[in-house]
């Protein structure tokens, strides 16, 4: 499996608004759950299997890392710019690092402004 980085922030938004992650609607279900537990090995959810027979069924939670990753990358323009700097194969935490830095300095740019 080829790690998908949109994938990997499309299921960041999943777990925060639905604990049920796959199934899921035109996804598909091997490639979302390999996905899942590369994040879940990443410490950015927590991940219960709770498939049957019939269905695979995960249900995902972020854990406090997957919510200050998911705040660093949720702005579009951001993440836009992440990948057109540094391309869609780079290490998923160097990502996390570009994403934290941008983050800050934007914090800072503020907090200049202000005074």
């Amino acid at each position: 499996m080829t790690r998908d980085v949109h994938l990997l922030r499309a299921i960041l938004f999943r777990a925060e608004t639905t604990d049920v992650v796959v199934p899921w609607p035109d996804h598909d279900s091997e490639l979302v759950a390999g996905h899942l537990q590369l994040m879940k090995q990443a410490g950015y959810v927590e991940v219960v299997d709770s498939s049957t027979m019939r269905e695979r069924r995960y249900q995902a939670w972020l854990t406090w890392s997957g919510h200050d990753l998911l705040d660093a990358i949720r702005s579009d323009d951001v993440w836009r710019e992440i990948i057109e700097q540094c391309g869609e194969h780079l290490p998923f935490t160097l990502i996390e690092r570009l994403a934290f830095a941008k983050a800050a300095a934007k914090v800072t740019r503020e907090e200049l402004a202000m005074k």
